[in-house]
Parts: structure tokens; C-alpha cells; sequence
């Protein structure tokens, strides 16, 4: 009796830690089915939208691959002297950020970029750069 009990306390605590893992996995990444995503997704389109007009700021927009989900990697920096990339989930939740600055690389995706397929080019903008008066 006692073996049963162990046997199925042992099917138990694996199966919960199986189903803990996919369940945080599912929280983490939600399903996203945008087939438009810049007009469907009103965080990323306010991403876009927010940096429009803004001398010597560069953005660029990519469908992404992360554990099988759907993400989107937003690249943006201002006259190449502040660089940004951000992972964001389909509900625009940060996964993590990367900024290089005069100071450095300061990051939170340690080896998440390795494991991005990066996909589809959905929006990129280029604006001249910014020049200061001596």
C-alpha cells in the first residue's frame, strides 16, 4: 500500500510540475493571431506611432519566434548614440531589454536573444540625424 502511495505521489508531483511550467509558459507568452499586427495591436502601433516625427529617432519592427510563440522585437535608437531592442510579448508585456549607451550594455535578456527566430519585417523608419549648433 505504502508503494502505491509513493508511486502515485511521485505521478502527482510530476504532473504538477509539468502542468506548472506549460501554465507559466502560457502566461508568459500568450497565443497572439494578428495577422496585421501593427493595426491590431494597439500597444505596438502606439510604440510606432509615439516615436513618429522624432528627429534622428530610428525604429524597427519585427515578428519574432520565442518557445514556439508569437513575439515582437522593437529596434529603435536616437542618432546612433542610444540603442534599444525590446522583446514584447502579444499583449506587450516586456520580456526583457537590451540599451547600449555612452555608459554600456545594460541587459535583462542575458541568452533570450539565442533563442528568438527573428521573422517578418513589419515596419522600419529611418530619420535623418540630429545635428546640434556650435
Amino acid at each position: 500500500m505504502k508503494k502505491h502511495l509513493l508511486c502515485f505521489s511521485l505521478v502527482l508531483a510530476c504532473f504538477l510540475a509539468l502542468s506548472l511550467q506549460a501554465f507559466s509558459q502560457l502566461i508568459l507568452i500568450p497565443a497572439c493571431n494578428a495577422t496585421q499586427p501593427l493595426k491590431e495591436l494597439p500597444w505596438l502601433k502606439m510604440i510606432v506611432d509615439d516615436t513618429t516625427g522624432i528627429n534622428g529617432f530610428n525604429i524597427i519592427v519585427y515578428e519574432a519566434t520565442y518557445k514556439n510563440q508569437t513575439i515582437y522585437r522593437v529596434e529603435n535608437n536616437i542618432a546612433h548614440d542610444f540603442a534599444t531592442v525590446t522583446l514584447y510579448t502579444c499583449l506587450g508585456s516586456v520580456l526583457c531589454q537590451s540599451q547600449t549607451t555612452i555608459a554600456g550594455l545594460q541587459s535583462t535578456c542575458s541568452d533570450l536573444f539565442n533563442e528568438v527566430t527573428i521573422g517578418a519585417l513589419l515596419y522600419r523608419r529611418f530619420s535623418r540625424r540630429v545635428s546640434f549648433a556650435k
